[in-house]
């Protein structure tokens, strides 16, 4: 599939989805549309519905229909075989109505942000943008609280990975400083009036953020595992005072 157009057509095209997609709104989302899709990236998407219970094709269907011819998987899986099936562009489809939805929002900053991003295919029903206003109203509400959330296991995670420093233990000292690099992330977005994704794109989110580019060096700077610990120390306090400087009111 090579573009949204294309996957619309296709998609309309044959009764055994047209049929499910008339009973809601249709999105793409994903990294395909926030910047960051590549040739590895799939076509994620989700159908918006009023009712629970709207049964969307399989993937082996939808493989038909868009034409994906994924590689035969003949020996152990591998990077390589990992790649190859991703370069196929798999479209994926997930039909979520009011009970599915409620699901989503118990990660309401990924939700909010993934909503936020989203790009319509086909929107007919009235169900996919009204949803959409209502959980950024939400996220908006919300974001206080899910800043200082974000700020206390911030700080906390970062006294974990300073602890790991001194000892000889590489996994710890990498997993916790992952941990706190992750935390600091979120925060800073939260701080700044913004959503963010699942940890697999949070530090692209941040990268795009013009004034980040300090915060992103300290976190850089605190997961190289080739630096020493001193270093890593050294960045990991910066990463604090500059979490600091838009945490005015949540210092204790």
């Amino acid at each position: 599939m090579s573009d949204r157009s294309g996957l619309v057509a296709a998609a309309l095209a044959d009764p055994r989805l047209a049929g499910p997609l008339d009973q809601g709104d249709w999105y793409l989302v994903g990294s395909r549309t926030f910047g960051a899709g590549d040739e590895l990236s799939d076509w994620d998407t989700v159908l918006l519905t009023a009712r629970d219970g709207v049964d969307v094709p399989s993937e082996d269907v939808l493989d038909e229909i868009f034409a994906i011819r994924r590689p035969v998987v003949d020996r152990k899986p591998d990077l390589d075989l990992h790649v190859a099936w991703r370069r196929v562009g798999a479209v994926d489809l997930t039909a979520l109505g009011p009970a599915d939805r409620t699901e989503r929002e118990a990660a309401l900053t990924e939700w909010a942000f993934e909503l936020a991003h989203a790009i319509p295919l086909r929107v007919t029903n009235g169900v996919g943008e009204v949803y959409r206003a209502q959980v950024a109203e939400r996220f908006e509400r919300d974001r206080p609280e899910l800043t200082a959330t974000a700020y206390r296991a911030f700080r906390t995670s970062r006294n974990a990975a300073v602890a790991c420093l001194p000892r000889d233990d590489p996994a710890a000292q990498a997993l916790t400083a992952a941990a706190c690099a992750g935390y600091a992330a979120r925060f800073w977005l939260l701080a700044n009036g913004h959503a963010h994704p699942y940890d697999k794109w949070l530090l692209h989110a941040l990268r795009r953020h013009p004034d980040a580019a300090l915060v992103v060096a300290a976190i850089t700077a605190a997961l190289d595992g080739g630096s020493s610990p001193a270093q890593r120390f050294d960045a990991l306090w910066e990463l604090w005072r500059l979490v600091d400087l838009v945490a005015p009111d949540l210092r204790t």
